[in-house]
């Protein structure tokens, strides 16, 4: 792993974009927190994170209160209901 380039919620659970070493942006993926904190470590994962907070503080934190997916606008319009059988 070379670095976190994005975060977000995802139901309830922080992901981070991770870019690989050596590899393209097509191999980028969105890996959960959890994952990464088990397969680094907290002292590892704690210094990717550093590195990404300073240049996007205000992206989404595992320590953020409100977990709300960034970029999804959903609006449902109800169906009329007719009067007619």
């Amino acid at each position: 792993m070379e670095k976190i380039i994005d975060s977000n919620w995802y139901y309830g659970y922080l992901q981070f974009k991770v870019k690989y070493k050596g590899y393209g942006k097509e191999h980028d993926e969105w890996l959960f927190r959890d994952d990464l904190l088990e397969d680094l470590g907290e002292e590892s994962l704690l210094d990717y994170e550093k590195e990404f907070y300073d240049q996007h503080p205000k992206s989404p934190h595992y320590q953020d209160k409100t977990r709300v997916r960034k970029g999804v606008v959903r609006s449902y319009k109800k169906k009329k209901k007719s009067g007619r059988r």
